[in-house]
């Protein structure tokens, strides 16, 4: 900083203004503007003397303003003043204060608090509401001093539980610091504890970021592990000092300022608020118990949430955790800043405020109009927050109109180069981003939220090369694991909607898709999520029933609708070989004989080879029952009758009972049956026997029936046949006569 002394118009010389680094007489004026008149008439002229300092002030890594403070005295009216911040923080924010200053008598620090806990059986029960089962992202704080640090020590911790294992946690682990969550097994980032932090006070940070858990100490990263798993919903309620059930891990020291956030805090965040105190309303956080009561058996959660803690056993005792409060009434303050601030980005003024001294920090109060009035997207509301000497942090209730969207409850939050938007959307609380892309400002962001999907009908599901119906109609019941991002611009709403969901135990992951005009609740998710499964009918079911046990079963417990040809899918969709889609279709309770009929038309088997197939599957069939069956699924008589013949083994009689009575209605002729039996493969002297002894033909019908018949056999064989047939019949030619005998000579 520099700084002169002088007159207001000694000051407007070119050699002495040059003096505090101003290059012309515009910027020597404007310092003199920041002086307000001594009278509603007067001017910077009436000061006799001013005093006027120039320089940067560096707020930490964010940036550096440029600072310009006068004095000024007058004879009449005695000391004014005036002062200029301005400055760009980080390519996105342009702050400018301006005001005047007042010195005050000091004020007294009030009184603060922390619990101690003696590491036996002291410490504060939470419950388990739903806001603080959290997924994924989190960052917890607390501020502690330690006494012990031997074995598991919990500062903060979610169960654990069992049966699912689950558990988060902020502890002591015999001489570390860890920040993590477990399932079974844990997921952790870890740091040793310093032999300085035992008996003084230590503040405590854990985050997970989506891949990593970050374990922080006094603001300075200690410890890290990039890890798919972050914090997990656990079926056991939050403590401070203890296991969730108040049983085990107790600890021993004093805790303060224990802060529980649904999202991954950053380092310059956790700088900027561990030595102060939080007014409750900032964006993500879900439970803030500043444990500043000084008695009663309550720990008061500061967020709207009230998520109140019984203490047990544990004492108040004084002093608390090094922090201040930022409610303090600046009118009592040393100093005392009044006047205007002002954020500007892209140019465009979005934030105009006033601005106060608190506790060395500068508090700014304003109204927020985050967009031009004609565009699609509208924010607006009042903030409050400071500007420290590390960083820049406004807050406040805000409503929004987001291209459609809107956010209920919806907070908004200036913090360094972010614009941050909190509000429930979709039933959960969202944090949204405000990005500066291409000269102009997007809203972006994304949630998780669980959509329920009940009785969704989804099909015919067909076999795209072929039209083979592979599921008349599915029931859908689960629940989506859905993720929304949303990239929301002047020119409209957009939102890529993706998730996965588990039914027919197995996982699915939907195809993510588009969405371009903005939708409000969860019953309205529901039914894009819908049309989309209902889009992807076949993808589902070859990733839902990658195999045709699974197939079958679904049709077995009605979880799908089916009535076509369980055989057809099987082996055109599934690869099933003729006899485990006849057991298929046997563990779907369809009889012997509809599984021959699919055996026969689908997989094209042959008479023998399907009575072989349903003998092995089905209990074994008599002759009869197979004959019925074979005659019933389209298979000739004389495929019938082989099987008959070759299977069971019986002679032609039997079989031509059999044949004639299912095929021929016991009404056969001679020659059909003899054509018959000749197919099925009976000899010719069989059949011979048979339809002499069921027909009664003479000799030489018969002849000629067989000679009809079988054509390839000579005369010789037939006549010998007929010979054995009609052996005792077959009348013998008549003697010749004896020749008449001799004379006696006597």
């Amino acid at each position: 900083m520099r700084w002169l002394i002088s007159t207001p118009n000694e000051f407007r010389q070119p050699s002495v203004y040059r003096t505090l680094g101003f290059d012309g007489a515009d910027q020597a004026n404007g310092m003199l503007n920041l002086l307000p008149p001594t009278s509603q008439q007067g001017s910077q002229d009436e000061q006799a003397l001013v005093a006027l300092l120039n320089g940067k002030w560096s707020v930490g890594q964010l940036a550096t303003l440029n600072a310009a403070f006068i004095v000024g005295t007058s004879g009449s009216s005695g000391f004014n003043t005036g002062f200029r911040i301005a400055g760009n923080i980080q390519n996105f924010i342009d702050l400018e204060m301006l005001g005047r200053v007042a010195i005050n008598a000091p004020t007294t620090t009030p009184t603060s608090y922390s619990l101690s806990f003696d590491g036996q059986n002291d410490y504060v029960r939470l419950e388990n509401p739903a806001s603080l089962n959290i997924s994924g992202e989190i960052s917890i704080e607390a501020w502690i001093r330690p006494e012990a640090t031997n074995g598991l020590r919990n500062i903060v911790a979610h169960g654990n539980s069992f049966a699912p294992n689950a558990e988060v946690f902020l502890r002591i682990n015999d001489g570390n610091y860890q920040i993590g969550s477990w399932d079974g097994q844990n997921y952790l980032a870890t740091a040793p504890i310093p032999q300085e932090d035992i008996g003084r006070w230590v503040h405590l940070a854990g985050v997970y970021d989506g891949a990593t858990w970050r374990l922080y100490r006094n603001g300075v990263e200690v410890g890290m592990t990039r890890t798919v798993r972050g914090a997990i919903p656990v079926n056991e309620s939050w403590a401070i000092g203890a296991r969730g059930t108040g049983t085990e891990r107790f600890f021993q020291g004093q805790i303060d300022e224990v802060r529980i956030w649904n999202r991954a805090r950053s380092n310059s965040e956790i700088q900027a608020d561990m030595s102060r105190r939080l007014r409750g309303n900032e964006i993500g956080l879900v439970a803030y118990w500043s444990l500043n009561e000084g008695r009663s058996d309550r720990a008061n959660d500061q967020t709207t949430n009230r998520n109140t803690g019984l203490i047990i056993g544990t004492q108040w005792q004084q002093p608390g955790a090094p922090i201040v409060s930022p409610l303090t009434d600046p009118s009592r303050d040393a100093v005392q800043i009044v006047g205007q601030s002002r954020l500007s980005i892209l140019n465009r003024r979005v934030f105009d405020g006033n601005i106060e001294l608190r506790n060395n920090n500068f508090w700014l109060s304003g109204n927020l109009n985050l967009f031009p009035a004609n565009s699609l997207l509208q924010v607006q509301g009042t903030l409050n927050g400071a500007l420290s000497s590390s960083e820049l942090q406004l807050m406040g209730s805000v409503n929004t109109n987001l291209a459609g969207l809107r956010l209920l409850n919806a907070k908004a939050m200036i913090s360094n180069h972010q614009v941050l938007l909190e509000g429930n959307w979709l039933g959960t609380t969202t944090i949204l981003n405000v990005q500066q892309i291409n000269q102009a400002l997007a809203v972006r962001g994304g949630v998780n939220v669980d959509v329920r999907l009940s009785n969704i009908s989804i099909g015919p599901i067909n076999l795209p090369t072929r039209q083979i119906t592979l599921a008349n109609r599915i029931n859908l019941n689960t629940v989506v694991n859905a993720r929304v991002d949303v990239n929301i611009t002047n020119s409209g709403f957009s939102a890529s909607v993706s998730g996965r969901f588990t039914w027919n135990r197995t996982t699915w992951q939907l195809p993510a898709f588009t969405v371009n005009v903005a939708f409000q609740s969860v019953e309205e998710l529901a039914n894009l999520i819908t049309d989309q499964i209902r889009a992807n009918a076949y993808n589902i079911f070859n990733q839902l029933f990658r195999d045709a046990a699974s197939w079958v079963n679904a049709i077995r417990t009605r979880v799908i609708e089916f009535t076509g040809n369980v055989a057809q899918v099987l082996r055109n969709s599934f690869n099933q070989v003729a006899e485990d889609a006849a057991r298929f279709m046997n563990t779907l309770n369809y009889t012997a004989e509809q599984t021959g009929q699919a055996l026969k038309d689908v997989y094209q088997l042959t008479a023998r080879q399907v009575v072989d197939t349903i003998n092995r599957v089905y209990s074994r069939l008599s002759f009869e029952q197979a004959a019925n069956l074979l005659r019933n699924i389209g298979y000739t008589a004389v495929q019938t009758g082989q099987v008959l013949r070759d299977v069971y083994k019986i002679g032609a009689r039997e079989v031509f009972d059999i044949i004639n009575r299912l095929y021929f209605n016991s009404r056969a002729q001679a020659e059909q049956a003899a054509s018959v039996l000749r197919d099925i493969g009976f000899s010719v002297r069989d059949v011979a026997f048979l339809i002499n002894d069921v027909f009664k033909l003479g000799i030489d019908d018969l002849r000629r029936l067989l000679t009809n018949v079988f054509r390839g056999v000579s005369p010789s064989v037939i006549a010998s046949i007929l010979a054995e047939i009609f052996r005792n019949s077959i009348p013998l030619p008549p003697l010749p006569p004896l020749p008449p005998l001799p004379r006696l000579p006597f």
